[in-house]
């Protein structure tokens, strides 16, 4: 690949602060610096395009600009997202991920947004990976949007499982609750909702360490994964 010549650009001090960015310039080649900073309205999107093609160039400098591709990344997804453009939204946020894979906010928005414009198994795909991460693991939100993704493609038992790992107060949501009584298709009496989840727990062999996710095999004292009293 042939290198191009970039510059590097400092963006206004109100905006870089308003962003939320670190003080780093960015890379941005010469030919296009004058479409980007021709006024003071930055396009974010041809900024991270920047971005993008140069750590393509020099994969070396990722690590270097991982906070500001991620910022960037969701930034520029939000104003997709509100302006109606899931695709565009899915594009930045793989871009951001390329820069920085173990970014969590930004597979959060990818699998949501993977979700919205039906592409729902692959949805389930990434909630599946951020299950079993702290504190996604047992954020409220992230299973809701999990369990309903699993729902969606016909794994109505897998969606229950994501779901018996919240505690029974996250149920007085009224979403998250009528959610779970769509897919146990009846009403859950909350009096009761303890009794009918132990229920259920004792005729699956799908339990988990309810502090690392660890899949617990039945009859077992102690988690493997962190040692944790069963």
């Amino acid at each position: 690949m042939t290198s191009s010549n970039y510059s590097f650009y400092t963006l206004p001090e109100e905006l870089s602060n308003r962003l939320e960015f670190d003080p780093i310039p960015f890379p941005v080649r010469g030919e296009k610096a004058n479409s980007i900073f021709k006024s003071e309205s930055v396009p974010l999107d041809a900024l991270l395009d920047e971005l993008d093609q140069f750590v393509k160039e020099y994969p070396e400098q990722a690590e270097r600009f991982e906070s500001n591709a991620a910022q960037l990344a969701l930034i520029c997804a939000t104003n997709n997202v509100t302006n109606g453009d899931f695709l565009a939204a899915l594009a930045n946020l793989h871009i951001g991920l390329r820069i920085d894979p173990q970014h969590k906010g930004l597979q959060v928005h990818q699998a949501l947004a993977l979700q919205i414009s039906g592409y729902t198994e692959a949805a389930a795909m990434e909630y599946e990976r951020l299950l079993w991460d702290t504190p996604q693991a047992f954020d409220p939100i992230i299973r809701a949007l999990a369990a309903k993704a699993f729902a969606a493609i016909g794994l109505r038992d897998k969606a229950l499982d994501i779901l018996e790992f919240l505690p029974e107060r996250a149920f007085l949501d009224p979403s998250l609750n009528k959610l779970r009584e769509s897919l146990l298709g009846s009403p859950v009496d909350t009096n009761i909702a303890d009794e009918k989840q132990a229920d259920r727990s004792k005729s699956t062999t799908k339990k988990f360490c309810t502090k690392c996710g660890n899949k617990l095999k039945p009859g077992i004292k102690f988690c493997t994964g962190c040692g944790t009293v069963i």
